[in-house]
């Protein structure tokens, strides 16, 4: 009923969307009906003094230009919250009609038209649609994670003939070893400044007890994993997906790999700079079970986004896509017209045959075909990142990645790598302070 609602809103959104050509449409037949045009409306008489008459037109002509150009910008948002506000009463009267011709009631009619147009809904609305219902298979497959790990403690305790309390002791509990002073020492020196200013011999025994229960912890994820392995487990809930295309530019690894990330990124975007760190370690925890695909949206206020992005294709046409990708993050500094060119020499690449490349302006058309792609999506900023048609929110942490790339594993049956050293996540589990 939940997700019934939510697309039902999304549909909404999106009939409101379609609303300026029924607008335009019902405006002619209006037109039509009364068999005369819109008004001209005269300018409006703001005051009188004496025989004068002031007009708003010559309110405005009198002010200075901030003045006059503060009142145009709050004027023209105050139209376009007008022009929304009747965009949606009429695809509301839009909906109602349409609902009594075909004889259903509106809410079946929102569901009919998202089954009917799920792949041509604007691309800003698709994007809101994909994190809400992101957002709720995040929860329900934590739950299910867990769920599952339970049937499979209970499966195991009634082979045995026991309680899961006595099995989890056997099988968990009994085998967590004791937690050293070098184990304490270690994390204090690592984390001492997160505790408050507290002392080693303060902060020992709270640090003591959490690391034995996170060591607890795993020792019971492994023990699910294990049984998990032994079992026939099916997990048949299906994430929302885009369907994303890889691209033009040569991806990193094996086309047939079980996961690819497609990333829209621009070369003068920290954020994407700041990502490239995280897919590098990605790469290398997953192998050949992840292949990552790069795709060109360079923001209009990045003057130099666009070249870059046709040098590093250019660096393609002579396969050194990857180096030349790898050198602009590393310094974005120096992308300038000149600059591109030179990395170009510093990387060995066949300058002359670059530079014709760049100038040929043969490029445009891949870029443009991202681009166009992002905007059917729904990107409007970078880095905008997808695994396997799942859209990653803001870009992700590698906790993130790590994440989403474990469950598109697991529903591919694939086995998952062993989990990296989560220094991170015993950091996070805090200290009272």
């Amino acid at each position: 009923m939940f997700r019934s609602r939510v697309l039902s809103r999304a549909v909404r959104m999106s009939i409101v969307a379609l609303a300026p050509s029924c607008l335009a449409a019902l405006a002619e037949e209006h037109a039509g009906a009364t068999g005369r045009a819109s008004p001209v409306r005269p300018a409006a008489v703001i005051a009188v003094v004496g025989e004068e008459v002031i007009t708003d037109d010559a309110l405005l002509s009198s002010l200075r230009t901030t003045s006059r150009n503060a009142i145009d910008a709050a004027a023209g948002k105050a139209a376009e919250i007008e022009m929304q506000a009747i965009q949606q009463l009429f695809a509301g009267r839009y909906a109602q009609q349409e609902a009594a011709r075909l004889g259903l009631s509106v809410e079946e009619l929102y569901e009919w038209t998202l089954n009917e147009n799920r792949d041509h809904l604007p691309g800003p609305y698709r994007t809101q649609i994909n994190e809400t219902l992101s957002s709720i298979y995040e929860l329900k497959r934590a739950a299910l994670e867990e769920l599952i790990g339970r049937t499979l403690e209970e499966q195991a305790a009634r082979s045995r003939g026991v309680t899961v309390e006595a099995l989890l002791k056997s099988e968990v509990e009994e085998k967590v070893g004791p937690i050293s002073d070098t184990d304490v020492d270690r994390f204090y020196a690592k984390y001492h400044t997160q505790m408050g200013g507290k002392t080693r011999e303060a902060a020992g025994p709270t640090i003591r007890a959490m690391l034995q229960k996170e060591q607890a912890s795993t020792k019971r994820m492994q023990y699910r994993a294990s049984l998990r392995d032994a079992a026939a487990v099916q997990v048949r809930l299906s994430p929302p997906r885009d369907e994303v295309a890889r691209g033009s530019t040569t991806p990193l690894g094996d086309a047939h790999a079980p996961v690819q990330i497609v990333i829209f990124s621009d070369f003068e975007c920290p954020f994407c700079k700041n990502v490239e760190g995280v897919i590098k370690e990605v790469k290398n925890h997953y192998g050949d079970a992840v292949l990552v695909s790069f795709r060109d949206f360079p923001l209009p206020f990045h003057t130099n986004a666009w070249k870059a992005a046709e040098a590093a294709r250019c660096a393609d046409a002579q396969g050194r896509y990857a180096d030349y990708r790898d050198s602009l993050f590393a310094d974005t500094s120096r992308i300038a017209p000149v600059d591109l060119l030179n990395r170009a020499g510093e990387l060995g690449l066949d300058v002359v045959e670059f530079e014709r490349c760049m100038e040929g302006g043969g490029m445009k058309a891949k870029i443009d075909a991202d681009i166009a792609d992002a905007g059917r999506l729904g990107v409007a900023g970078t880095p905008t990142v997808y695994i396997n048609g799942r859209l990653v929110a803001g870009g992700g942490r590698a906790e993130d990645y790590r994440r989403i790339i474990d469950d598109e594993l697991h529903l591919k049956g694939v086995r998952v790598p062993p989990a990296v050293e989560q220094t991170t996540a015993v950091a996070s589990a805090g200290i009272d302070r």
